[in-house]
């Protein structure tokens, strides 16, 4: 089957009564704007940012449990929002970067990375071999750098990315606590998924 337009297919990646497709990359039947567009119109309160975040987050861990996934290319644009109820449903498109049988073992080279690169972290940025599950760790802190940052991003260019440092944004001290284990630039020590999923702010707003 065909992911949400991409190029990319999965055939191989089918949901199962034990193991099915998180509800953030299921099929969008409704027309939705990107994340992107919405940060442009839109500023997010916190609670809107978490409920996005929550779900990216919980999708991203399932492909990476579940059927062994990475989706190489977390940005804003390949977010899809639809805000047709009260609270924004968000849908994870675009597996075209994808990276399939990873595990907590594998180890990516530069010539493996088809994302963005200014949601791309340090390792990344200065061709050095990365860990699939900590480069896109990093892409969520910098996704929700913006959330909470009216769309800006962290890092104005690749050579802050690698050395720069960032001003923390106008949000609640575990939301930045949150943002600052994403954004380690040695990514021996920066936040893989479980722990983004058990931190008090992902946790305590559930």
């Amino acid at each position: 089957m065909e992911l949400f337009g991409s190029s990319w297919r999965c055939s191989a990646i089918r949901p199962t009564e034990h193991n099915p497709f998180p509800s953030a990359i299921r099929p969008v039947r409704r027309r939705a704007m990107d994340l992107f567009e919405l940060l442009e119109v839109k500023p997010l309160t916190e609670d809107d940012a978490h409920t996005i975040f929550l779900q990216i987050i919980t999708a991203v861990d399932a492909l990476f449990t579940n059927y062994h996934l990475i989706h190489g290319d977390i940005k804003d644009e390949n977010i899809l929002i639809d805000w047709s109820g009260t609270l924004p449903i968000a849908k994870l498109i675009d597996f075209g970067g994808a990276l399939q049988n990873v595990d907590t073992n594998t180890r990516c080279t530069e010539s493996d990375f088809h994302g963005t690169l200014e949601f791309a972290p340090p390792e990344i940025v200065l061709g050095k071999g990365y860990d699939p599950e900590k480069a896109e760790a990093w892409s969520l802190g910098v996704l929700l750098y913006g959330m909470v940052n009216r769309g800006s991003g962290p890092f104005a260019t690749p050579h802050q990315t690698a050395f720069g440092g960032y001003q923390l944004p106008k949000c609640s001290d575990a939301c930045q606590e949150l943002i600052g284990r994403m954004l380690v630039k040695d990514q021996r020590y920066r936040a893989g998924f479980k722990e983004i999923l058990e931190h008090p702010w992902v946790v305590g707003k559930r």
